[in-house]
């Protein structure tokens, strides 16, 4: 029996069009399980990453979304089995994902990653002098975590004073902070549609408030993010 590569899990009864293709150009159809509705495609394997399976994956996903169904994407390379074995968990998972798919009804992700300015130079001086002394190297490393802290601490402040000023036009956050050569922090942002202006909006006012700092902002995106 043939596995199934997975691509999003959708509302009951919400089934792909007839002519769309996945990965491999292979035809997208609908499993249904109880209330939940499986969008794949027959795979006798996982597939191998390269771009053009990655992107024939993510317009698979862009396709099952619609103004009125906000479907939950599942990453590129989910191989399953068997049908059965899909099946089974899903419905291990059944009430989770009714709960993710209540949750991103209606909205899509936004991401935002900043950067100060000067990160390039911070990170091209910032080496470690391996030969000098013993001393002055412990010290290089107190420095760098201090500096690793500040940059940590200073990353946390943005992202809370973001999510004071979105907080009304966002149903929920993802953030992680980001390492000092990659810039302060990046943030997920589940927005509902009918807030995405406001949402922007509310995003230039934080950041015309850094002029030392670039916020660069993409989406909207299916909400990979907020997934379970």
């Amino acid at each position: 029996m043939s596995g199934v590569l997975l691509y999003c899990i959708a509302p009951a009864g919400f089934a792909p069009q007839n002519m769309l293709e996945g990965v491999g150009r292979a035809r997208v159809r609908a499993i249904d399980v109880d209330g939940l509705t499986a969008w794949v495609t027959t795979a006798d394997r996982a597939p191998d990453v390269h771009i053009d399976a990655v992107r024939a994956h993510h317009a698979v996903v862009e396709a099952s979304i619609t103004d009125d169904v906000t479907t939950l994407p599942v990453r590129f390379g989910q191989w399953l089995e068997s049908e059965n074995v899909l099946r089974t968990r899903l419905l291990a998972s059944r009430a989770e994902h009714q709960k993710a798919l209540g949750l991103v009804q209606g909205a899509l992700e936004f991401g935002v990653r900043v950067i100060p300015l000067e990160m390039a130079a911070q990170s091209a001086g910032g080496h470690l002098e391996t030969g000098s002394s013993g001393r002055e190297y412990m010290g290089q490393l107190v420095t760098r975590a201090n500096e690793k802290r500040a940059h940590a601490r200073r990353g946390e402040e943005i992202a809370a004073e973001l999510r004071s000023a979105v907080g009304t036009h966002m149903v929920q956050e993802r953030s992680e902070p980001l390492d000092p050569d990659a810039g302060l922090v990046s943030i997920a942002h589940l927005v509902r549609r009918p807030d995405f202006t406001a949402y922007k909006a509310a995003l230039q006012t934080v950041s015309s408030r850094h002029a030392d700092t670039r916020f660069h902002l993409s989406g909207p995106w299916p909400p990979y993010s907020f997934t379970t």
